[in-house]
């Protein structure tokens, strides 16, 4: 893969922010689904958004058919956070809400429903994960309203927000279990080259904040 612009010290602070942050994600989601939430600690690698899309395609089988919550984010530092589900798990996770599946009455109004979860565990874990990281690293970011698409549209995605091949993935690997079944997610912050200088310099005062 292409050079990141982060040294190794950088890439091992972020990731330990990060998976303080994806933490504390984690445990307001369990708040708002009522269920234990059980997690792997997640791993953070950069990788060009140039080679992102067959990155992806290595790592998630199908990954094609995946659902991707995508919310854009600005301030200090610009980018674009995108939450990867495995084809079907809004069907198994529409019942963390109460709702039977088969009570609903035609397959459209199911569609929007499955829509709906996803939306709000996409909220829950793109804003607590990215807004606890900037909390963290002293920066102040607004956030763009949420959207559902899939795999399928992942390049478009790329495209609309503007992104560059030199610009940089913050990719994070996340596995997590609600109690008795197994849904992997994935979390890609997709920034632009810009923010690297604001990000370098927020980690350099993290570090310098406990000396």
């Amino acid at each position: 893969m292409t050079d990141h612009p982060f040294t190794d010290m950088e890439l091992d602070t972020l990731q330990e922010i990060m998976n303080m942050a994806f933490g504390t994600a984690a445990a307001q989601l369990a708040e708002v689904v009522d269920v234990f939430i059980q997690l792997r600690a997640p791993k953070v690698t950069i990788v060009p958004v140039g080679e992102l899309s067959s990155y992806l395609s290595t790592e998630i089988p199908h990954f094609k058919q995946t659902s991707v919550v995508e919310q854009q984010y600005r301030g200090e530092t610009n980018g674009m956070a995108l939450l990867l589900f495995p084809e079907g798990a809004e069907k198994q996770m529409i019942s963390f809400f109460e709702v039977d599946p088969d009570s609903v009455a035609t397959p459209d109004i199911r569609l929007e429903l499955e829509k709906e979860v996803l939306v709000e565990i996409g909220n829950v874990l793109i804003g607590a994960t990215v807004g606890r990281l900037f909390e963290l690293l002293n920066r102040r970011i607004n956030y763009m309203p949420p959207r559902v698409t899939g795999g399928y549209a992942f390049d478009d995605l790329l495209v609309r927000g503007a992104f560059t091949p030199d610009d940089f993935a913050i990719t994070m690997k996340a596995e997590f279990a609600f109690e008795d079944r197994q849904v992997n997610g994935q979390l890609y912050l997709v920034n632009q080259q810009s923010a690297a200088a604001e990000l370098k310099r927020a980690l350099d005062e993290f570090w310098n904040s406990y000396e």
